[in-house]
């Protein structure tokens, strides 16, 4: 009897005693084997009509395993055995074939990476920066677990202490050349502005300034970052600019 296979391209192991082989994963290697085996078992056939002792024969094949996974794609095998007269030693011979289940494996949530830092919502007195993650990457599906853990985490900023409005200050005392802070309760000189050192009793006068980007670092306010970067890119383009135009 030929050993059979079948149409699927899957691992198949054989060996008997005359006959070995190792994982095969193509068709074409397998096919070889077959007629390799056709041609040993012509041999015994002839063998037997001599009156040479038989050196044995396939079993029946044994009935198809259940599929190896109970959700998504596995794996089910058959198996039939090469057996010699008065010995005990048995060589099998596998098939296997590929399997699915309809019902879907579960799908654990897991987190995404840490978004970028809120900038600091003051710039004294002391405020919150807040980041967030999100149970996305993947999201629980079909009974998986959701991701455990916070979603949001945050941090103290802007914690240097306010400047306090003078005493006896008016409104009046301020002219074209002052700053006048955001909240219009307090002004100072506009040589004052954007020099590192907070004036303002409310911190605006360091606000959107290059020197608030670079030196008040970790006390940031909202569109200040994306002012100072713009800021930024401008200067830089003007460089270039300069840079292309000087005659060489």
């Amino acid at each position: 009897m030929i050993p059979k296979t079948t149409k699927h391209n899957v691992r198949q192991f054989y060996q008997t005693k005359g006959c070995y082989g190792h994982v095969l994963q193509t068709m074409n290697s397998f096919i070889i084997l077959e007629i390799i085996c056709f041609l040993y078992q012509v041999s015994l056939t002839v063998g037997e009509a001599k009156g040479h002792r038989s050196l044995g024969s396939w079993g029946e094949w044994s009935a198809w395993s259940k599929c190896s996974v109970t959700c998504g794609y596995g794996t089910s095998s058959r198996h039939k055995e090469w057996r010699q007269p008065d010995k005990k030693d048995k060589f099998p011979f596998y098939d296997i074939i590929e399997c699915w289940s309809a019902v879907e494996c579960p799908v654990h949530g897991r987190w995404s990476i840490w978004q970028e830092w809120t900038v600091c919502p003051v710039m004294c007195n002391g405020g919150v920066q807040r980041r967030e993650r999100h149970c996305n990457e993947p999201g629980p599906k079909f009974g998986g677990n959701k991701c455990y853990g916070a979603k949001w985490e945050g941090k103290e900023c802007g914690m240097q202490k306010c400047p306090v409005i003078p005493a006896n200050f008016t409104m009046a005392s301020c002219d074209h050349t002052s700053f006048i802070c955001d909240s219009r309760r307090h002004c100072v000189p506009g040589g004052q502005r954007c020099d590192g050192i907070l004036q303002c009793h409310d911190g605006s006068d360091e606000r959107k300034c290059f020197s608030y980007v670079f030196r008040w670092n970790g006390v940031q306010s909202s569109g200040d970052v994306l002012m100072g970067n713009a800021q930024l890119l401008t200067f830089s383009l003007a460089m270039v600019f300069v840079v292309i135009s000087q005659p060489t």
